[in-house]
């Protein structure tokens, strides 16, 4: 049986091309411009998927996805809208819970995030390689920032189990910093478009909004069989060892195996590959910085272990 997707949008005209495009995918698509009708049709029987507008003359979107999260709690919520901010007039986002956000100017990955929650969510893989696979292919197609691309994820995955293997992790230590890596930023999806795009510094509740993405990460991945074992990894990748990191403050141990793994090989990639933020930087000066690191941002006995490699064989 196709999955069955709900569109609510006052614009008919939207409704209508979002449909055409959903329909192509083989789903089975049902679309309204009254929220009352929506409401309804939720709760006469549950959708897979919902998407709803932001903005309409007689509701807000955000306000309609929570009573889905309390009706349907397990429907994949996605908010349309053409304010790349994504300010609700009454209701939040977090309240919504919502699995995407995507802006009206970029319809054209809709089809691609609807997909990805259905596929990665039906998803039976029978081992690790399955199991990396369905992450990898999830992961790209949630990606926002230019940065966090599939090269990105795989180097960090390897030089994560590489250093896993150096320092006697676990098998599932070591499958797990691979996941972390793989699916680290799938959080930022629910991140507003508008926050990726400052040219400047964000302002201070853009950075509460950046700042929830390992949280949004994890509840994600929690609701996803196939990809719940990384989700501790993923809330944890922005902890630090002196317990300054974000969002919950964790420091040393209290930061899991995977999560600290990730983190050194993270760190030694965006500071030669650079980000938007700042250039790319040296070989020598990507390790000196890694070993900067060590105790306050770094697991100490991971920096060690990278410090011990052959960096000459690292991908740059």
């Amino acid at each position: 049986m196709a999955s069955k997707v709900l569109l609510l949008d006052d614009e008919p005209l939207i409704l209508r091309a979002v449909r055409r495009s959903l329909l192509t995918l083989g789903l089975d698509v049902v679309v309204t411009t009254d929220a009352a009708e929506a409401r309804a049709i939720v709760l006469r029987e549950p959708p897979d998927v919902v998407v709803s507008d932001l903005h309409m003359p007689e509701a807000c979107g955000a306000r309609f996805l929570e009573d889905v999260a309390a009706g349907a709690p397990g429907a994949v919520r996605i908010l349309l809208s053409a304010d790349t901010s994504f300010r609700p007039k009454i209701g939040s986002l977090q309240a919504a819970r919502v699995h995407a956000l995507v802006g009206k100017a970029q319809m054209t990955s809709l089809g691609d995030v609807v997909r990805a929650h259905l596929d990665a969510r039906s998803a039976t893989p029978a081992n690790d390689a399955e199991t990396a696979a369905v992450a990898t292919a999830f992961a790209r197609s949630l990606a926002r920032p230019t940065h966090e691309d599939d090269c990105h994820r795989e180097r960090t995955a390897r030089l994560a189990e590489t250093l896993a293997e150096a320092i006697g992790a676990s098998a599932s230590d070591r499958f797990e910093a691979r996941l972390c890596a793989l699916l680290h930023d799938v959080g930022q999806v629910t991140v507003p478009e508008s926050v990726f795009r400052r040219a400047a510094s964000l302002a201070p509740e853009e950075r509460v909004e950046l700042e929830r993405h390992p949280i949004e990460g994890a509840r994600i991945l929690g609701e996803i069989d196939a990809l719940r074992r990384a989700a501790s990894a993923v809330l944890a990748h922005h902890e630090r060892q002196d317990g300054s990191g974000y969002p919950a403050r964790a420091a040393g141990d209290a930061i899991p195996a995977a999560a600290r793994l990730f983190q050194v090989a993270d760190a030694f990639d965006a500071i030669s590959k650079g980000r938007p933020y700042a250039p790319a930087r040296t070989r020598a000066e990507a390790i000196a910085e890694v070993e900067r690191s060590a105790g306050t941002q770094l697991d100490t006995d991971v920096v060690r272990a990278f410090l011990a490699l052959d960096h000459s064989a690292l991908a740059l």
